[in-house]
């Protein structure tokens, strides 16, 4: 389902005012991300952002097993 179906079928089940806070709701969220991330790209500039490599490593193993189940 691309963009434009989903924007229908939206239009469809929603009124003017419901899709207006839907897609408020969503660029908030959005602006909030774009913050996360422009304050996790500083603190790695600023070498006060430590990743544990030992942490990383399982949460990447735990995201390909679900992954893996996913698929079958």
């Amino acid at each position: 389902m691309d963009k434009k179906q989903l924007e229908e079928i939206l239009k469809q089940k929603l009124t003017d005012e419901d899709v207006k806070k839907l897609e408020e709701i969503l660029l908030e969220e959005n602006m909030q991300k774009r913050k996360k991330i422009e304050i996790l790209k500083k603190l790695i500039r600023e070498k006060k952002y430590n990743i544990d490599p030992e942490k990383l490593a399982e949460k990447m193993l735990e995201f390909f097993e679900v992954e893996q189940k996913d698929d079958n």
